[in-house]
């Protein structure tokens, strides 16, 4: 499942409040250029195993 972000900052709070209420990381937020040059990123799995991206392509 994939979750259009505002900016980075909010795919920031996602994978932080992911974690905080027992997600599990599966790639911290960052850029992943192999994807896209704008695509800024961060995946987790939830308490049910299910794989939760939220992803921004805005610059800053």
């Amino acid at each position: 499942m994939c979750f259009e972000a505002a900016d980075r900052e909010t795919v920031r709070e996602f994978y932080r409040l992911a974690l905080k209420l027992g997600g599990t990381d599966e790639g911290a937020p960052g850029t992943r250029p192999n994807y896209d040059a704008y695509y800024y990123g961060a995946f987790v799995r939830d308490p049910d195993g299910n794989k939760i991206e939220a992803v921004t392509f805005v610059a800053k």
